[in-house]
């Protein structure tokens, strides 16, 4: 389905957990439609190809959505027609 739309920009968003300390980098597509991708990885695995596949075993799933969710809340605040969805992958172990 995603692709049926046109990518128009990219947002970007850092943060890093109290607990691991490791900054993640989120990254919202924003495409035609007001329609919005959330994609997530750890900085340290901004170089690989499968950055968005690997899993950190950090056990800090909690305060990652929850920044996520926050980041749409924002975006929702300025564009009420916003619909927004999660990009999901294959896992592969770290």
């Amino acid at each position: 389905m995603w692709r049926d739309f046109f990518l128009k920009y990219k947002l970007f968003y850092v943060f890093k957990p109290p607990k691991s300390h490791q900054w993640y980098w989120v990254w919202i597509e924003v495409y035609e439609h007001d329609m919005y991708a959330v994609k997530f990885h750890l900085k340290a695995h901004r170089d690989s190809k499968d950055k968005y596949k690997l899993m950190t075993r950090l056990n800090e799933a909690r305060p990652v959505i929850n920044t996520c969710i926050a980041i749409m809340q924002a975006i929702a605040n300025v564009n009420p027609r916003a619909s927004f969805g999660f990009i999901g992958a294959n896992m592969h172990a770290w």
